[in-house]
């Protein structure tokens, strides 16, 4: 596991140090304590040879974040690795939303940023990504803003091996709902050598979204209205007789 995240660390920092950037403008999203994201891996090659890469990403059942505690500009998480194998590692992790250091994939990114804005601080991160659109997705069984992000970049002068990345982070919070790396190399014969690796949101605590605070709320409304109502009602009706 530690060579598939000093790989994936390595690429998604060389790729974000090749543009240029200003500074990110918001400030993160506040995160209650014990506020959690789990998600899924998935990696294929088709290289005769199969990347560590790939094999240790499928020995993983599942990953947590757990938030620990949030800072002016990071966040402190617990991340909880559970294997096939039914084992579990842990550690904590300081995410920067400044420069994104602190993990190996952009997890959390800062709250509500718009198209154009840059991912980064300039001042921190020499050329990070732009927001490039946001769309609407349902994400969990809610309809969400989604901020995207992708860029590819080739390792040599023909083109001939580079790697594509694409990544969805939810508007509000700036909570990763799906991140795909894409890896290609032209080997004999001009057959290219393709590896995919993607990591999916499939779970969160329910304190994550506003959303799901929203119907508990406009239900007080409406039942505040109803009383109301009934109490201008009688009114009426005394004073009618």
């Amino acid at each position: 596991m530690r060579k598939t995240s000093i790989f994936i660390a390595l690429l998604v920092m060389f790729i974000f140090s090749i543009m240029k950037t200003q500074a990110a403008r918001y400030e993160p999203y506040r995160f209650e304590k014990g506020s959690w994201i789990k998600y899924e891996l998935f990696a294929y090659s088709n290289a005769t040879e199969t990347p560590t890469l790939v094999i240790e990403t499928n020995e993983i059942d599942w990953v947590m974040f757990i938030v620990e505690d949030t800072f002016e500009n990071s966040i402190a998480l617990r991340k909880k690795i559970t294997f096939k194998n039914g084992t579990q590692t842990q550690q904590i992790c300081e995410v920067n939303l400044s420069t994104g250091s602190g993990i190996e994939i952009p997890i959390i990114i800062a709250s509500n940023l718009e198209n154009g804005d840059y991912i980064f601080d300039q001042s921190q991160i020499s050329n990070p990504p732009k927001i490039e659109k946001t769309i609407e997705k349902a994400v969990l069984g809610k309809i969400r803003k989604i901020n995207v992000a992708s860029y590819t970049v080739y390792f040599d002068l023909w083109g001939d091996n580079g790697a594509t990345l694409q990544f969805f982070w939810d508007k509000e919070t700036g909570v990763l709902c799906m991140g795909e790396i894409l890896n290609w190399e032209l080997i004999k014969g001009g057959v290219k050598a393709i590896t995919l690796w993607q990591m999916v949101l499939i779970d969160k605590s329910d304190n994550l979204w506003s959303e799901n605070k929203a119907p508990e709320i406009l239900g007080i409304v409406i039942i505040i209205g109803i009383i109301v109502t009934l109490i201008l009602i009688t009114v009426l009706i005394k004073r009618g007789r």
